[in-house]
């Protein structure tokens, strides 16, 4: 006589092993977005990874404005026309995961407040929202962005593996983007330096001509405009 494995078994099994097979993608995932210093293409790694690992129809990357408080998106996947959107903090889902810093499951997105807003990024995309798990990107406790999962594949609804594994990848994300970011800045400092050193040269050139006892007047006030013109230069730097 033989016997069967019942269903719910069956399935818990192949559900442990999806699990771990997408845990396994994620160590993948980390090294490849850790191994990039440069902010486009990263986010576009993240988006897709985000796709992947929760089977959804699309996913989305909004950073926060730290001067503005508003939140942008900056990379999606199969939401066109998002870019030029600014979702504020107050009435939006990615603004209520920045402000409380926790991951949000939204079942029912056309009927849950919070989506108000997120309602316009659907008219302006063309895009039908059903549901979104969103997650903080969070970088040194601090909350820089929200990585948004849209619409599980075959209607089906987000679940509580689905929320752990985008929010591994959120942590992984939170620390690659902010080291693109201060790559990012590094390299324009570097730019500004450049481009200071000409005036700054020329300043101290013709301040040391200056004090010169041989200089007459009129050269003296001929030093002292192109200081002042080198001067306005560093100015608009």
């Amino acid at each position: 006589m033989t016997t069967s494995t019942p269903v719910s078994e069956e399935t818990s099994k192949n559900e442990g092993h999806e699990r771990t097979a997408k845990l396994e993608r994620l160590i993948e995932i980390s090294r490849s977005l850790n191994s990039t210093l440069s902010l486009r293409p990263l986010l576009r790694q993240i988006v897709l990874a985000a796709q992947e690992i929760t089977d959804t129809e699309a996913c989305s990357i909004l950073l926060l404005d730290r001067h503005s408080g508003q939140l942008h998106f900056e990379e999606a996947t199969n939401l066109p026309g998002i870019h030029s959107i600014i979702v504020p903090i107050k009435g939006s889902v990615a603004g209520w995961v920045v402000r409380t810093g926790k991951p949000l499951i939204v079942e029912d997105a056309q009927n849950d407040p919070r989506f108000d807003f997120s309602s316009k990024a659907d008219a302006q995309s063309t895009f039908t929202t059903r549901s979104i798990l969103a997650v903080p990107l969070k970088a040194r406790a601090n909350v820089i962005g929200v990585l948004e999962a849209i619409n599980k594949i075959g209607e089906g609804q987000f679940t509580s593996t689905d929320c752990e594994l985008l929010s591994v990848l959120g942590d992984q994300a939170a620390v690659a983007v902010q080291n693109a970011l201060l790559f990012q800045q590094s390299d324009l400092i570097a730019e500004i330096v450049h481009e200071m050193r000409t005036p700054l040269n020329s300043v101290i050139a013709y301040a040391d001509l200056m004090q010169r006892p041989t200089v007459t007047l009129d050269q003296t006030r001929q030093f002292a405009a192109i200081i002042q013109s080198e001067a306005k230069r560093i100015v608009e730097m």
